[in-house]
């Protein structure tokens, strides 16, 4: 974000001199349009960036990221997208319609990293795997098969992995 790519890309790519629209036009328009100022809100960026990842997860969309390969490609682009306005919204040294104060933006930071570590825990509380028919048809060879607990292992904190291998045997 230090780099401040859309400078780069203005100050980089030439103005087009023959009146058609190229590459530095369309940045232009996009960067200057009413819906740009919108999503480059500190407040909106943050949203989108926490709402995108419980609509994603906790829908259908994350089946078809799994199966579709437009579907993996358009989750790539839109986390990239929606974490680039977050964090330019933030730190970013390109310039932009409005900027919090700098407590406004720990304060926006702070709220966001709770969302994240609340959906991290709504993740992991879930008792079944998500798209299961995905990931439990994988077939997977590494690791302890799914029936064995780790209650000997929880029971005797104080052994090492190497006592507790030798004396499963």
């Amino acid at each position: 974000m230090g780099a401040a790519p859309i400078t780069l890309a203005l100050r980089a790519i030439r103005k087009r001199d023959d009146g058609t629209r190229g590459g530095r036009e369309w940045i232009l328009w996009a960067v200057h349009s009413p819906w740009s100022r919108i999503v480059t809100h500190p407040i909106v960026a943050a949203a989108i960036f926490i709402i995108s990842l419980w609509a994603f997860y906790f829908t259908d969309l994350f089946r078809w990221a799994m199966y579709d390969h437009l579907g993996h490609q358009w989750m790539i682009i839109h986390f990239l997208i929606s974490g680039y306005l977050f964090t330019m919204s933030l730190i970013g040294s390109d310039p932009v319609p409005y900027r919090l104060p700098y407590a406004g933006r720990l304060v926006t930071l702070i709220t966001t990293m709770a969302m994240h570590a609340f959906f991290g825990v709504a993740l992991m509380m879930q008792t079944g795997l998500m798209v299961a028919e995905w990931f439990g048809a994988t077939g997977r060879t590494w690791g302890r098969p799914r029936w064995r607990t780790s209650t000997s292992a929880a029971a005797s904190p104080g052994r090492s992995a190497r006592s507790r291998r030798s004396s499963s045997r």
